[in-house]
């Protein structure tokens, strides 16, 4: 795969940290259930967040699709009346 196993580690163990997978000596790493909540406060102070902002993030980026699509047809369609 051309990955160290440094980097391997690494990974498993910051998944670990954010509650994503559990270590069980002598028998070896599992996938835990998946808990978004767990995933957040596992982040950064600076990049924790609740489900309230993170939906009001989806929303605000929706709104920006949204709006950039609308200015692309009204632009589209002024072309073609001129």
């Amino acid at each position: 795969m051309g990955i160290s196993r440094t980097a391997i580690r690494e990974a498993l163990k910051r998944l670990e940290t954010l509650g994503i997978i559990e270590v069980r000596p002598g028998v070896g790493r599992f996938v835990r259930e998946f808990n978004f909540e767990a995933i957040l406060k596992g982040l950064p102070y600076n990049l924790e967040m609740d489900i309230k902002n993170f939906r009001e993030v989806l929303e605000v980026r929706f709104l920006c699709i949204v709006e950039n699509i609308l200015i692309r047809l009204i632009n589209k369609e002024l072309s073609e009346f001129l």
